[in-house]
């Protein structure tokens, strides 16, 4: 377990290489992916940045396809990887719950919504017959598929 001060200073750590656009890279000249991205943000919502981790979710409302997806790797503030990733499009409904949950900012959670929805309606155009989740939409890649189950529920396909 992580005391409060190595909490704060990965945080600070974050927050000190996050780009001024809100961007945040694995580690500079690396890498940046939504996944990732939001647990950055999280992370410094954790540690009382509030205004930095504000800046990340509008990066990642700021940068999200028409589609709802994010481009899967991006570097040097541009797409190198266009595939999307249902798994990590679908995280964004997590940072924002989280972020209220910390906070209990309905404001700011209204207006993340629309990058919520449409996240999850990514996800749900993503589910094919049997019920499984397509994790990745190709751009240069194979489609991977993922079995998501639920019980005692069955998958529900979004009405279009």
């Amino acid at each position: 377990m992580l005391s409060d001060d190595e909490i704060l200073g990965t945080a600070r750590w974050i927050a000190a290489h996050q780009h001024a656009s809100g961007e945040i890279y694995w580690w500079e000249g690396d890498k940046a992916d939504p996944w990732n991205h939001t647990h950055a943000a999280m992370a410094m919502l954790l540690a009382d940045l509030r205004d930095e981790a504000d800046t990340a979710y509008r990066f990642l409302a700021d940068t999200q396809a028409v589609n709802g997806g994010w481009a899967m790797e991006r570097r040097d503030g541009r797409a190198v990887d266009e595939s999307q990733d249902s798994n990590q499009a679908a995280y964004i409904a997590t940072g924002a719950w989280f972020h209220f949950a910390a906070t209990g900012d309905r404001r700011f959670l209204e207006e993340l919504w629309p990058t919520v929805e449409r996240a999850i309606n990514f996800v749900a155009d993503m589910q094919d017959e049997s019920g499984a989740i397509v994790e990745v939409a190709p751009a240069n890649r194979p489609q991977i598929r993922m079995v998501v189950i639920l019980e005692p529920a069955p998958v529900a396909k979004r009405k279009k």
